[in-house]
């Protein structure tokens, strides 16, 4: 591979991680704009004044699972550099899982036992002194799963189509010469 070819997959990387932060901002967005403080996980009630409550509707409610789950698979591959579809496909189960483990510990059936299951020092560690908080008065929601598998597989797929142009500009380039 010659040096025109890295450094288009160098863009290419770089690509992914911007447009994943540029998602990831919309849904740092969206929670600011719709969402009252005991939802904001990381922010606790530093905006509690400023939120009033937003009619519930069930497509817009899960745009956070979903925005969450594409912009982190999208940053997380990106970063690493993967090329291989497997690999790919490995990172978006990885945030799956981690994605279907914070909407499960909010489930009612099971946020009194992931709430209990952490760690003592949780309490002690900005950021982290929320994640009871989190499970014990967060909102299971079904279509919030959806949204998580529905968002890996449009991540995948944008990775996918963004790769295959970039392999046709390796084939151009290569031709070329």
């Amino acid at each position: 591979m010659d040096a025109r070819c890295k450094k288009h997959l160098v863009q290419h990387d770089c690509y992914l991680v911007c447009l994943g932060f540029a998602v990831f901002t919309m849904d740092c967005l969206f929670y600011a704009l719709t969402r009252s403080s005991p939802h904001i996980f990381f922010l606790s009630d530093l905006f509690a004044p400023i939120f009033s409550g937003h009619p519930s509707v069930p497509v817009w409610d899960a745009l956070p699972s979903f925005l969450h789950t594409f912009s982190f698979v999208l940053i997380s591959v990106g970063i690493i550099g993967c090329r291989r579809l497997s690999k790919v496909i490995a990172i978006a189960w990885m945030w799956i899982g981690v994605e279907l483990l914070f909407e499960l510990g909010q489930h009612p059936a099971l946020r009194v036992m992931f709430a209990d299951a952490l760690p003592a020092w949780f309490e002690q560690v900005p950021i982290f002194d929320q994640t009871a908080r989190y499970f014990m008065r967060g909102t299971y929601d079904a279509l919030d799963v959806t949204a998580i598998f529905a968002a890996a597989g449009l991540a995948i797929l944008a990775i996918q189509l963004l790769r295959s142009k970039g392999e046709r500009y390796e084939w151009a380039v290569t031709d070329y010469k």
